[in-house]
């Protein structure tokens, strides 16, 4: 497996990552694998919005990650 099919860099100020926008609405196109690990780091409002959008979709807050950057 290469390093595409293990991490997934979503950005919304550059255009860098593998997707470019809102991570909320990646997370709710995407199908997510229950398996998971997460890894948040940003304002706490986008933090907060996606771990409640990653609970209901089945990923286990132990499997969140966070870090709130500003």
């Amino acid at each position: 497996m290469n390093i595409k099919e293990r991490f997934t860099v979503c950005t919304s100020r550059d255009q860098g990552g593998q997707y470019y926008g809102r991570l909320t609405d990646y997370l709710l196109e995407s199908d997510l694998d229950p398996e998971s690990q997460v890894y948040l780091c940003g304002n706490s409002n986008m933090i907060f919005d996606a771990m409640d959008i990653l609970r209901a979709r089945g990923i286990p807050q132990k499997q969140i990650h966070t870090e709130v950057y500003f």
